[in-house]
């Protein structure tokens, strides 16, 4: 994991660490069929002192609007139903 993190620029060594430990709790209690899903949402948020503040696309209201985006990586076991979230990352 070490290497991984020193060739990576955007995740350091404790991320990749904290990866690694929810694989494993998830690992446990996973089935046997997994699907991997990747969502991209963006939440609404007034201000102007917001960290990647900006205009985003907004299904859900069919037009840009002010907000910030997170991209989010999750596990869903197909025979339970049930999502387990592995990542979540603000966007700029």
């Amino acid at each position: 994991m070490l290497s991984i993190s020193r060739w990576s620029e955007k995740y350091s060594y404790k991320t990749i660490e904290r990866l690694s430990i929810k694989w494993n709790m998830v690992k446990s209690v996973i089935g046997e069929e997994v699907t991997v899903v990747v969502d991209e949402t963006t939440v609404s948020k007034s201000g102007k002192s917001t960290y990647g503040l900006g205009y985003f696309y907004s299904g859900l209201h069919n037009r840009a609007i002010k907000g910030v985006q997170f991209l989010s990586f999750s596990l869903i076991d197909v025979k339970s139903r049930r999502a387990y979230p592995l990542l979540t990352k603000q966007l700029k």
